[in-house]
């Protein structure tokens, strides 16, 4: 758990192909920005970097495995209780899954 004046990191992925990104829409019962579209991505586990919580969410969540990324963006978004940070990179290669 947070608490006030902590940072909750978060990790976020960019999937583009023939000039298209891959939003996902975010559950209708989510406490921040319920429905809506975004990209994928969670907050990291733990001491996880946030590399490594981009490529087990983007597994979890789609079946892809990034390989090859790179970090575009840090935003910060300050809450009542914490500030959330999310690194938010291109996926630059990847291999769709199975599931």
């Amino acid at each position: 758990m947070t608490s006030a004046g902590t940072t909750r990191i978060c990790a976020g992925g960019l999937l583009v192909r023939g000039g298209q990104i891959l939003l996902a829409r975010r559950s209708g019962d989510r406490k921040f920005y319920p429905g809506v579209w975004d990209i994928i991505g969670g907050h990291c586990e733990g001491g996880e970097a946030p590399a490594d919580a981009l490529v087990r969410e983007l597994e979890e969540e789609i079946g892809v495995k990034a390989h090859v990324f790179e970090e575009i963006a840090v935003l910060e978004e300050p809450q009542p209780a914490e500030t959330r940070r999310r690194q938010v990179s291109r996926v630059r290669r990847d291999i769709l899954g199975r599931r």
